[in-house]
């Protein structure tokens, strides 16, 4: 899973694209949780796993477009977060995301 041992920022940017491409096809993942989101390290492949609680996109739904922007956003806020994190050596701002 990616922390701060193991965070890049090409990694995070990774991470980002791959949530951009699974919404492309219309799928919301509803659980962005870093236990979902790993890392193969030596190669640099990274996945997202656990559609669990996912949904794919209904028109007749008004919710689901916030809902994109939604987990986009709480995304791209964890991985700044988690940047700030690894420069630091210590869970700061992320701690709630690892351990509660």
């Amino acid at each position: 899973m990616i922390d701060i041992s193991n965070y890049i920022e090409q990694r995070a940017q990774k991470l980002k694209q791959l949530l951009a491409e699974i919404h492309k096809a219309k799928i919301l993942h509803f659980d962005p949780y870093p236990r979902n989101m790993l890392i193969q390290g030596d190669s640099d492949r990274v996945l997202w796993i656990d559609y669990e609680h996912s949904e794919i996109y209904d028109p007749e739904d008004s919710k689901h477009p916030r809902c994109f922007a939604y987990e986009s956003e709480c995304m791209h806020h964890f991985m700044e977060r988690l940047g700030r994190d690894h420069k630091l050596g210590e869970y700061k701002e992320t701690r709630n995301m690892y351990f509660d």
